[in-house]
Protein backbone atom coordinates (compact mmCIF):
# COMPACT_ATOMS: atom_id res chain seq x y z
CA UNK A 1 0.00 0.00 0.00
CA UNK A 2 1.13 3.54 -0.71
CA UNK A 3 2.02 5.81 2.15
CA UNK A 4 0.40 9.21 2.59
CA UNK A 5 3.53 10.99 1.29
CA UNK A 6 3.60 8.88 -1.86
CA UNK A 7 -0.13 9.37 -2.45
CA UNK A 8 0.32 13.13 -2.07
CA UNK A 9 3.25 13.12 -4.48
CA UNK A 10 1.34 11.09 -7.08
CA UNK A 11 -1.68 13.38 -6.73
CA UNK A 12 0.49 16.50 -7.09
CA UNK A 13 2.13 15.08 -10.23
CA UNK A 14 -1.23 14.06 -11.67
CA UNK A 15 -2.56 17.60 -11.18
CA UNK A 16 0.59 19.31 -12.47
CA UNK A 17 0.93 17.24 -15.65
CA UNK A 18 -2.10 18.66 -17.52
CA UNK A 19 -1.03 22.22 -16.66
CA UNK A 20 2.48 21.56 -17.93
CA UNK A 21 1.22 20.02 -21.16
CA UNK A 22 -1.28 22.83 -21.69
CA UNK A 23 1.56 25.36 -21.56
CA UNK A 24 3.27 23.56 -24.45
CA UNK A 25 0.20 23.61 -26.67
CA UNK A 26 -0.66 26.22 -29.28
CA UNK A 27 -3.41 28.79 -29.10
CA UNK A 28 -5.36 28.88 -32.36
CA UNK A 29 -6.66 32.36 -31.60
CA UNK A 30 -3.25 33.86 -30.86
CA UNK A 31 -2.30 37.00 -32.74
CA UNK A 32 1.11 37.91 -34.04
CA UNK A 33 1.03 41.40 -32.65
CA UNK A 34 -1.04 42.96 -35.40
CA UNK A 35 -4.33 44.56 -34.58
CA UNK A 36 -7.38 43.54 -36.55
CA UNK A 37 -9.58 46.29 -35.18
CA UNK A 38 -7.40 49.21 -36.28
CA UNK A 39 -6.41 50.18 -39.79
CA UNK A 40 -2.69 49.96 -40.45
CA UNK A 41 -1.40 53.22 -41.92
CA UNK A 42 1.97 54.23 -43.24
CA UNK A 43 3.93 56.05 -40.51
CA UNK A 44 4.81 59.67 -41.16
CA UNK A 45 8.52 60.50 -41.42
CA UNK A 46 10.12 62.12 -38.38
CA UNK A 47 11.71 64.71 -40.65
CA UNK A 48 11.43 65.60 -44.32
CA UNK A 49 13.13 68.26 -46.39
CA UNK A 50 11.35 69.57 -49.46
CA UNK A 51 13.14 69.60 -52.80
CA UNK A 52 15.88 72.21 -52.74
CA UNK A 53 17.10 74.06 -55.81
CA UNK A 54 20.35 75.86 -56.36
CA UNK A 55 23.92 75.07 -57.25
CA UNK A 56 24.96 74.25 -53.73
CA UNK A 57 22.62 73.91 -50.78
CA UNK A 58 23.46 72.62 -47.31
CA UNK A 59 21.06 71.55 -44.60
CA UNK A 60 22.28 71.12 -41.03
CA UNK A 61 20.49 68.58 -38.89
CA UNK A 62 19.49 69.60 -35.36
CA UNK A 63 21.85 68.22 -32.71
CA UNK A 64 18.94 66.96 -30.59
CA UNK A 65 17.52 65.16 -33.61
CA UNK A 66 20.84 63.40 -34.20
CA UNK A 67 21.15 62.52 -30.50
CA UNK A 68 17.65 61.05 -30.60
CA UNK A 69 18.52 58.94 -33.62
CA UNK A 70 21.72 57.77 -31.96
CA UNK A 71 19.86 56.87 -28.76
CA UNK A 72 17.49 54.74 -30.85
CA UNK A 73 20.49 53.20 -32.65
CA UNK A 74 19.31 54.69 -35.96
CA UNK A 75 21.44 56.30 -38.66
CA UNK A 76 20.27 59.22 -40.78
CA UNK A 77 20.32 58.60 -44.52
CA UNK A 78 19.82 60.55 -47.72
CA UNK A 79 17.96 59.91 -50.95
CA UNK A 80 19.05 60.72 -54.47
CA UNK A 81 22.36 62.48 -54.97
CA UNK A 82 22.58 64.07 -51.52
CA UNK A 83 25.61 63.40 -49.35
CA UNK A 84 25.68 63.25 -45.57
CA UNK A 85 28.75 64.69 -43.85
CA UNK A 86 28.36 64.72 -40.07
CA UNK A 87 25.29 66.83 -39.32
CA UNK A 88 25.29 68.56 -42.72
CA UNK A 89 23.45 67.33 -45.80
Amino acid sequence: MLSLKKKSAVLALALALPLTLAACGSDDEATTGSSTTQDQTEPTPAAAIDTLTGKQTAVTLDTGFLEGLTALKLTPATLGGAKLEGAVI
